[in-house]
């Protein structure tokens, strides 16, 4: 199974590093980093936040969508 294909309400959807994403849960953007070593479902992502420029999270990538630009 490849960790860069996730499967989101019946479509394959593929997160490369450096994709702009949209989280829904917390309604932030951010950098996808890279996936999470111990899960298929989850993954890091770097978040905007000019207060923190290190603010990066592991989260589950049925809450991501991609986007081109914020």
């Amino acid at each position: 199974k490849n960790p860069n294909i996730f499967i989101k309400d019946g479509y394959k959807m593929k997160f490369n590093k450096g994709d702009r994403v949209f989280h829904r849960r917390l309604e932030r953007y951010g950098i996808y980093v890279d996936d999470d070593w111990a899960s298929v479902d989850s993954c890091f992502v770097k978040f905007d936040n000019e207060d923190d420029p290190d603010d990066v999270l592991c989260v589950s990538k049925n809450w991501l969508d991609k986007v081109k630009e914020k």
